[in-house]
């Protein structure tokens, strides 16, 4: 399972925006980090490629964390493309937005992009080279 997935297998998530759903991912990231997380915002992120072309888009929940030992906040949304999971991003130096989280669950694989295959290879490539931009950019590489 990648790193930051949890798939729900025995569980029916309800894909509303409410509190149950806010719950759910709460109970996650509880699960997950060992920490208690608070809901601080929603926010829509709507990421593009060069051409303009759709690669992902939706509301990223964005959770403060007490007691934990990795991070101070986590980025969660749930996705229901392939099987129903939940998504969890732990805030970083290089994790430092809702939009990056998704960027980074892209690029790692965790979150599949909404293109066709055919663009998909020239979308990995500009990633990669805008994450290690990133990286030199912050001294990380």
């Amino acid at each position: 399972m990648p790193h930051g997935v949890l798939y729900a297998k025995e569980r029916i998530f309800a894909v509303t925006k409410g509190a149950q759903y806010l719950a759910e991912l709460g109970k996650t990231i509880r699960l997950r980090c060992q920490c208690t997380p608070t809901h601080r915002q929603t926010i829509s992120v709507h990421e593009k490629t060069e051409d303009n072309e759709t690669i992902w888009f939706g509301d990223v929940e964005v959770f403060d964390l007490t007691d934990c030992k990795h991070a101070s906040r986590c980025y969660a949304w749930q996705d229901i493309r392939d099987a129903l999971r939940i998504v969890t991003v732990l805030h970083s130096k290089i994790v430092d937005s809702a939009r990056r989280a998704v960027q980074v669950a892209i690029f790692t694989g965790v979150q599949p992009p909404m293109l066709a295959s055919a663009d998909l290879e020239a979308v990995m490539q500009k990633m990669r080279q805008t994450a290690a931009s990133i990286c030199r950019k912050r001294q990380l590489s």
